[in-house]
């Protein structure tokens, strides 16, 4: 299933905050907590930087990348 969500983050949906959100959900229900906080921090990075007005989603990809 990650090989699949990676394929696709590159290929079909371009890199979308969601799509690298997800893909972040995804490493951490696996374990692969590295990997997950590496998603995390990127969809992090872009909020704070293009999107400072989304607080909501903002305070909830902190706390799920607390929870790595």
């Amino acid at each position: 299933m990650v090989k699949k969500a990676e394929r696709f983050r590159g290929r079909n949906f371009k890199d979308t905050l969601s799509c690298r959100e997800l893909l972040g959900d995804v490493y951490a229900a696996q374990g692969k907590r590295e990997n997950a906080r590496r998603e995390y921090d990127t969809v992090l990075e872009c909020l704070v930087r293009d999107y400072p007005y989304q607080l909501q989603w903002t305070e909830k990809i902190r706390q799920k990348r607390l929870q790595c």
